[in-house]
């Protein structure tokens, strides 16, 4: 499991890399499908992912990145906006190593997050699902969270 501490005037964060299969089996002790259990799920069974949150990574710069349906709970609506436009660089550059990862490795990729970024505090884990197009490239990564503590 990758892991990192990060501490810059924006706050603090502590981001690990986690594998799938162990995020799976701790989401299935919530006692109820969560989204990531329902996005795994869908993904095996080739089910329409279209309702998910998405990322167009067809840009080679991660930073140009484009979230799509973005939930906006800490910093509001960014849906259709570049990864670089995200108001916290330290949450962004750490986000385009991560979407950078899920779309070279073209493998799904979980991670857990816990941030404090200008008095705001938020813990969660994301399970990422690269999506590749007709010529085989991934050039679209959908995603779903869960909150370990409320907003």
């Amino acid at each position: 499991m990758e892991k990192y501490f990060e501490h810059s005037v924006e706050g603090t964060q502590d981001r690990r890399r986690l594998s799938v299969s162990n995020l799976l089996k701790v989401e299935s002790l919530t006692g109820e499908p969560t989204q990531v259990i329902r996005l795994f799920e869908q993904w095996c069974d080739n089910g329409d992912l279209r309702s998910y949150a998405w990322i167009d990574v067809t840009p080679d710069n991660p930073f140009n990145f484009v979230l799509h349906n973005h939930p906006g709970n800490f910093v509001g609506d960014l849906s259709n906006s570049v990864l670089n436009a995200y108001p916290y660089r330290m949450h962004a550059r750490s986000c385009a190593a991560e979407y950078l990862e899920c779309k070279t490795e073209a493998q799904p990729v979980a991670h857990y997050v816990n941030q404090e970024l200008s008095g705001n505090h938020r813990e969660y884990v994301r399970l990422m699902i690269p999506i590749l197009n007709a010529d085989g490239r991934v050039s679209k990564i959908v995603y779903a969270f869960r909150h370990i503590k409320p907003l």
